[in-house]
């Protein structure tokens, strides 16, 4: 039995975080259930909801009870509730997760189990674990049908996503692979956006960045090994579930 939102969490009502953490929970567990029940993953995932998402709560509710105390003891009620940027629940990350990969850290690292939220302002660029960042006006050089990028130039990372699959952002140096060779879609980031919010420097000649189907950077990796890694973690002991015709 998996509980999410009111059901696994009762908070005072200040700062409204009641339904945007019962709605995380739910997406959470949504996309491992999934996998979990179309045979795709080993039941083992689904331990990784209570792994991911206890911490955060916790601080969640820290954040709303120091408000709701604030509130009453502040004369001044306005004063009393002048939420922080902690609120709006957009640094909130899974850095720690066992299953999650990102090749520029140690496993083993203090920056590993760090619990820290994410874009503080003193970062080098998304981690695996953090919320994927958006990235504005890039422009379309090939498109499949399945994409549904046609007519929308420019574009952006966000209508890239699916909430029923993970999406794998190939990031290389323009023209190091001929866009007939890729799948799906090849993009052009001019401006430098994509590079810049997913922390890809000049020096690197290729990262691949998995993003889960809840918006989350599951992994972050140089080559096949760091993606095998990964994807081990996430789908290994799986039993094979043949296709129906």
């Amino acid at each position: 039995m998996f509980v999410a939102g009111d059901a696994a969490h009762i908070h005072p009502p200040t700062g409204g975080q009641g339904l945007n953490s019962g709605l995380q929970d739910a997406v959470n567990i949504g996309w491992k259930l999934a996998l979990v029940s179309s045979g795709h993953a080993s039941p083992s995932l689904l331990s990784s909801y209570d792994d991911e998402r206890h911490p955060v709560i916790r601080t969640m509710l820290q954040l709303t009870g120091g408000l709701y105390k604030t509130t009453r003891e502040e004369k001044d009620a306005k004063k009393g509730f002048n939420r922080s940027t902690n609120f709006y629940m957009l640094d909130i990350n899974y850095r720690w997760s066992g299953i999650v990969m990102d090749d520029r850290v140690d496993p083993n690292s203090p920056e590993k189990k760090d619990t820290s939220r994410a874009y503080t302002g003193n970062d080098d660029g998304v981690h695996a674990g953090d919320r994927a960042p958006e990235a504005p006006e890039l422009e379309v050089i090939r498109a499949s049908a399945a994409a549904s990028l046609e007519g929308q130039e420019p574009t952006s990372i966000f209508k890239l996503f699916k909430l029923t699959k993970h999406t794998a952002l190939i990031f290389v140096k323009q023209n190091a692979i001929p866009p007939s060779s890729l799948p799906d879609v090849v993009l052009l980031d001019k401006a430098g956006h994509a590079f810049r919010e997913y922390g890809v420097g000049d020096d690197s000649s290729q990262a691949l960045v998995l993003v889960r189907p809840d918006g989350y950077v599951g992994a972050y990796v140089y080559g096949t090994e760091g993606l095998k890694t990964y994807t081990e973690a996430l789908f290994g002991g799986a039993p094979v579930v043949a296709k129906s015709s």
